[in-house]
């Protein structure tokens, strides 16, 4: 069996907030092969990953169930999962790297913290893991995975560190709560270097994209279902029209499926196949 262990961390920008909590699932050879190293897939919103009972919704992604399926059918022999636990009322302002759409006062927020979070992770919680876990930690081992605003800043940090990461997963992506001139400016920023060329690192990049026909439910009467399609639709278009190939995106439109961890658990599995498929 495979195991969760929790870590507490400070987060270098929040100098007056707590310890930030880690649940990192070790795989069940990470125990019994002690000499093997295995990939590492960073997530968000840890509270969902593992447990019903500290899901916000009451059901959890079941990471560690799906992931111990995988290794018994021998689809991998195992992947360190990070999640990282959302700062509650910060979350939104973590998971966005540009102004948002703030539904609270229905006005823009200037403040957002995603640039500061995407820097913590690179260069302060990767390096932490790599020196305390046995990972592989090179480029073609390392991938990030997020729901909704938790997906925008997957989005944003593995555009803003292609050389880091190489397989992103974006469910239900919520990028309609940007501005689009400002989005479009950040992905050519990270897309073209200063001469207008697209580095390697980002013609590899894959990213596995899914949405569900009913992310604003069943009685969609302000057509939020079309926001989360456009969005997974969007990435799609914008890898195109920057000259990047189709087959960097899996791009997964589930009919029926609602904005909820349980609609991602059911299509997790879709998502381990991502990762593992041609994994060396």
């Amino acid at each position: 069996m495979g195991k969760i262990i929790e870590l507490q961390i400070p987060i270098p920008y929040l100098e007056d907030q707590p310890l930030r909590n880690l649940r990192i699932y070790l795989p069940k050879a990470y125990d019994s092969k002690r000499n093997q190293r295995f990939p590492v897939l960073y997530m968000h919103d840890g509270q969902n990953l593992y447990h019903n009972k500290t899901a916000y919704s009451g059901v959890s992604w079941g990471v560690k169930q799906h992931l111990q399926v995988a290794e018994r059918m021998g689809l991998t022999d195992g992947i360190i999962v990070v999640g990282i636990d959302n700062g509650e009322d910060l979350r939104i302002f973590e998971y966005s790297a540009l102004p948002f759409f703030d539904y609270s006062t229905s006005e823009s927020s200037e403040e957002y913290l995603g640039l500061e979070y995407a820097d913590f992770i690179v260069n302060t919680l990767k390096p932490l893991i790599d020196e305390n876990f046995r990972t592989l930690p090179d480029r073609e081992h390392t991938w990030m995975a997020g729901s909704s605003a938790g997906a925008n800043i997957t989005f944003f940090t593995g555009l803003r560190y292609p050389d880091v990461f190489s397989k992103l997963g974006l469910f239900s992506t919520a990028l309609w709560l940007f501005d689009d001139e400002q989005l479009n400016q950040y992905v050519d920023s990270c897309i073209f270097d200063e001469k207008g060329n697209v580095p390697e690192s980002i013609h590899s990049l894959m990213a596995y994209v899914y949405a569900g026909t009913e992310e604003g439910g069943r009685h969609d009467r302000f057509q939020i279902s079309q926001s989360y399609l456009d969005s997974a639709i969007g990435i799609l278009y914008g890898f195109l029209g920057r000259g990047l190939s189709t087959s960097q995106v899996w791009l997964d439109i589930v009919h029926g499926k609602d904005h909820s961890e349980r609609s991602w658990r059911s299509t997790f599995p879709k998502f381990i196949d991502f990762l593992t498929n041609n994994q060396e």
